[in-house]
């Protein structure tokens, strides 16, 4: 399943961000299964920590995209069925930045297949 993620400057200054950071190891993804409350992670890219060295820049307002994909044997062998789960993906905005102190963004997309078939 074919995804774009798109990390947007929603304040009112510039902010700095490692884009090619994300694009390379993508965002931290949970699976709950909303039948049974079941979670778990998929695994992550290796991070490339020399990658934070070239921030860019995103103005108010600014985007960047970068593609990811989930297949559909990582939804299919997780849920119940009817698939009904959701895919939260969340970025750290502060990578090495643990705990409390970290500024974690995320966003929420619900897969369902009502007819009870696996994603194709």
């Amino acid at each position: 399943m074919p995804l774009e993620l798109e990390l947007r400057n929603a304040g009112s200054e510039d902010v700095r961000v490692p884009a090619e950071f994300y694009r390379r190891r993508g965002p931290s993804v949970k699976r709950v299964d909303r039948h049974s409350g079941k979670e778990t992670s998929l695994a992550i890219n290796p991070p490339d920590a020399r990658l934070l060295k070239s921030p860019q820049t995103l103005r108010p307002g600014q985007s960047f995209r970068f593609p990811w994909r989930i297949l559909p044997t990582e939804i299919s062998h997780f849920a119940l069925r009817p698939i009904d789960v959701s895919a939260v993906f969340s970025v750290n905005l502060t990578p090495g930045v643990r705990g409390g102190q970290a500024r974690i963004v995320s966003s929420e997309l619900r897969i369902t297949d009502p007819a009870g078939s696996a994603p194709r």
